[in-house]
Order: C-alpha cells, then structure tokens, then sequence
C-alpha cells in the first residue's frame, strides 16, 4: 500500500459508539474508570513518526539510574524512529481532554494506561484507561454542560454522559498527524474497593 499524503483538511470526527456501563448518576468522592478501544490506521508513516521524534525531542526526561542502564532493551528514540506501533505508542496520551476536569478539582486522576497492538500492515487496535476519583460532581456537570447544552439531561442524570461530554473520548487520538480512527467501545464504570 503507498503512503498517502496528509489531507488539507481533516475528515469529521467518525460517530462515537454509545457508552457500555453504569448509567449511575455519581456522587462526590467515588472512583470511577473509562476505558477506550479505537481501530487506527496510519496513512502517512513518514509524518508520524516525525511528530513523535518531535515530541520526544523536545520533552524533559528524568534518569533513575540503573534502569536506564538495560543494554539488552532498545532505546526509546530507535523505537520511534523504526516502528509505526513505536510512535503511535509514544504519542498516546491517555489524560488527553482531562486537564480542565483535573484543574477545576472535578476529578483527581489515579492511574492511566494504554495498549498499541498492530492488527495490519498499517492497522492498530489502540486501547487507554484512565481511573478517576470524582472531587467535585457538579463542577463535572457545569463542564459538560457547558460543552454540550443539548444533552443537559442526559447529562445530570449518568457520570458517564458527563464525563464524556466534559472530555471527549478521542482526546488522545486528535492531536495524532497523518493516521484515521474509530472508537469501536467506550465502557465507563464506578470502582469499588474490596
């Protein structure tokens, strides 16, 4: 397949998928998950991988000694510059879209992960996760309502209609040069301690 250039204009943003899980309206204090699983394909390898050596050159790094010693693992900058699933994997931020919400003290961000498997040639299956604890409800909901008006309803009535419209899922996705992408699923759920 040749490589593609880059558009002059992007396409719409592909239709989110309903959200899976708990259509419980939330209260102050709970914990509470967003996992995300999007098909990627890369349509200018070029470009991407120009953009995440961009991103890792201009970033601040911090060395914690004998770890950083391992000969045996490739080095982070090779990986980039040699592999689509490299740069994807290092331009994947999974707090994309959260920062208002983590500023305004809605939500206090507990732990957030991601996955880049290659599924084709240029294909990936990208999934991210991020765990919140709820500080402020109705600080979320005022966000998500500001963003989305029309679904004020819906929004006071599940977290998860107002988490998604105060941050969109595909947060992590949009700022990525040169690829396509479709969220298949968007599961948010509450998480109980045991």
């Amino acid at each position: 397949m040749p490589e593609q250039t880059p558009a002059l204009f992007d396409l719409p943003a592909p239709e989110t998928p309903p959200v899976t899980g708990s259509h419980d309206p939330g209260r102050s204090g709970q914990r509470w998950r967003r996992t995300i699983t999007a098909q990627v394909v890369v349509r200018n390898l070029a470009v991407l991988r120009d953009k995440a050596l961009d991103d890792f050159d201009s970033g601040a790094f911090i060395e914690i000694g004998d770890a950083d010693d391992d000969e045996d693992l490739p080095d982070t900058r090779e990986v980039i510059a040699s592999t689509a699933e490299g740069a994807l994997d290092w331009l994947i931020d999974p707090t994309a879209g959260l920062w208002p919400l983590m500023e305004s003290g809605a939500i206090r961000l507990e732990a957030a992960e991601h996955a880049v498997e290659q599924v084709a040639e240029r294909g990936f299956q990208i999934s991210w996760s991020v765990q919140v604890q709820v500080g402020d409800l109705a600080a979320v909901r005022t966000i998500a309502v500001h963003k989305a008006p029309d679904a004020a309803d819906e929004i006071s009535g599940s977290l998860a209609a107002a988490w998604n419209n105060a941050a969109a899922p595909a947060a992590p996705l949009t700022g990525i040069p040169a690829i396509t992408w479709t969220i298949t699923s968007i599961t948010v759920e509450r998480v109980t301690r045991r």
